[in-house]
């Protein structure tokens, strides 16, 4: 097998011990090590950002929403893309920033330059403030369904979340919700302008420390729950209109809480 085939999740689940295993540990051990040396150098900073993010969550409940990880994904989705949480209260969206901090990539967002990683991350720590599950998702987004997904690199990373007992793709660059259609394929839905995205275990593996047989499992979750109920139109649509209203309503607080950001601010993104 090519080595450079390693992110084909057929390879990787049906030889724990082949060569694609081997080189994805490889790439887990200069990931771990770059995630201790971030938090050694920038300790201080990553300390900033967690404290506000704690700020950022007590924001989300003074917006009075009721407590699901849909309604606040939304909420994030609109006041991310503002610009409030940013320094400058500007963000460039999907200029591939060079300058990320492995482990810690939600404080791009701060700095004012996101992509989906960024955005997705800062998503994940924020929600995790509020006791609700979203977790970042590694993917190969496209827009159009493809036959072998397998032969593509993740190219996106969009939010797995829980939202009344059922597991959603949650696309927090963009918008889009997505609904499992098999153990790998989400498909978006309420668009005309369908997107498809496909789960890529090897980033799990290599990122968020999980083994093959947890992506195994993973995906024998995704299969069972691929036939569950899933929520409405009516109801999605009451949920964006619902978050759109509490941005409208309270762009007063969100400016006042941009003035008081400016000191977390300020030390996250000191000598970065």
């Amino acid at each position: 097998m090519d080595v450079l085939d390693y992110y084909n999740e057929d390879h990787l689940l049906d030889y724990d011990d082949s060569a694609a295993m081997r080189c994805i540990n490889k790439k887990r051990n200069i990931y771990v090590t770059e995630v201790r040396d971030n938090a050694l150098k920038h300790g201080s900073n990553i300390q900033a950002y967690d404290e506000y993010v704690n700020f950022i969550a007590y924001l989300v409940k003074c917006l009075g929403m009721p407590k699901n990880v849909l309604n606040i994904s939304m909420i994030l989705n609109i006041i991310t893309k503002i610009g409030i949480f940013s320094d400058g209260c500007e963000i460039v969206l999907n200029k591939n920033p060079d300058n990320d901090l492995a482990g810690f990539l939600g404080i791009n967002v701060m700095r004012g330059n996101a992509v989906c990683r960024n955005i997705s991350w800062f998503q994940s720590d924020v929600l995790k403030k509020l006791g609700l599950i979203s977790e970042p998702f590694y993917c190969y987004l496209s827009k159009d369904k493809i036959d072998n997904p397998q032969d593509k690199e993740g190219n996106h990373v969009i939010n797995l979340i829980e939202y009344k007992d059922n597991l959603y793709g949650y696309d927090a660059l963009n918008g889009g919700l997505f609904k499992f259609v098999s153990d790998r394929e989400l498909k978006e839905m309420f668009t005309d302008k369908v997107h498809y995205v496909y789960y890529k275990p090897y980033m799990d593996i290599m990122i968020s420390g999980m083994d093959a047989g947890n992506t195994i499992s993973m995906m024998q979750l995704f299969d069972i729950i691929k036939d569950k109920e899933t929520i409405t139109e009516k109801e999605y649509n009451k949920l964006k209109e619902n978050a759109i209203n509490a941005v409208s309503k309270n762009i007063s607080l969100l400016n006042d809480f941009h003035e008081s950001s400016k000191k977390y601010i300020k030390r996250i993104t000191k000598n970065l």
